[in-house]
């Protein structure tokens, strides 16, 4: 029944509601078969990237990440999964050059506009999108696209527009704010109004920052299912 899959952590009082841990809710939600590959946008040093590729050691996970220390960490982190391949692309709306900021937390590096000056270190990185990704590795279907852009999300979802309008998506992860203060992420308006257009619906959501999120700065991860896929339920 859809009744099963959509909530808030801690909304129906039993052990097993969904929107404690995305990873076991997508486990919970996955259908896709063994060709489906997962994709990591903003992959870091590989905490999620790790996880995902030992909870589904049948899928390869694509993780991508675009500056190139933070991406020497990574390697050293996971290189050695045989099911993770590592890419060194900014995934987004277009194919393009871009700029990323390298800072020393390496979490909060963002792709800084063109037309915006700023005197952070940046780096020059090669922007591409998922549907140009995966129509160069033969159109696999995606079980998963998790995506952690520091506020570039809705680019990397609109950069997937093709792939999504045929079915090939089913489930989607995505960082979002609910403060209007929580810059540089995405709003989560913005971003259910996209998804909702795209053909996906609400799964659960899950609070990454609660002692931030109080003070205005908080941020959360929302998983979503492509809606027919919902209808198979």
């Amino acid at each position: 029944m859809l009744s099963t899959f959509f909530g808030v952590g801690g909304t129906t009082g039993h052990a097993d509601a969904f929107g404690l841990d995305w990873i076991t809710d997508v486990k919970r939600c996955w259908s896709s078969g063994e060709e489906a590959i997962i994709i990591d946008v903003g992959a870091n040093v590989g905490k999620i990237t790790r996880r995902l590729a030992t909870e589904f050691s049948g899928q390869q996970v694509h993780a991508f990440e675009p500056v190139s220390s933070t991406r020497e960490t990574l390697r050293a982190n996971v290189g050695g999964l045989y099911n993770v391949i590592i890419h060194p692309e900014a995934l987004g709306d277009e194919l393009s050059s871009l700029r990323m900021t390298v800072k020393k937390n390496s979490e909060i590096n963002l792709i800084v506009p063109t037309s915006q000056s700023t005197r952070e270190e940046v780096e020059e990185v090669t922007g591409s999108t998922v549907d140009h990704f995966l129509a160069s590795i033969g159109n696999p279907p995606v079980g998963l696209l998790k995506v952690d852009a520091e506020g570039y999300d809705i680019k990397v979802i609109q950069g997937a527009s093709d792939c999504i309008a045929r079915g090939a998506v089913d489930l989607a992860v995505v960082e979002c704010t609910f403060n209007p203060r929580g810059a540089p992420h995405v709003d989560v308006l913005e971003l259910l109004t996209t998804m909702r257009l795209l053909g996906f619906e609400v799964v659960a959501v899950y609070s990454e920052n609660v002692g931030m999120f109080c003070r205005g700065s908080g941020y959360s991860d929302i998983l979503f299912a492509y809606r027919s896929r919902q209808k198979q339920q």
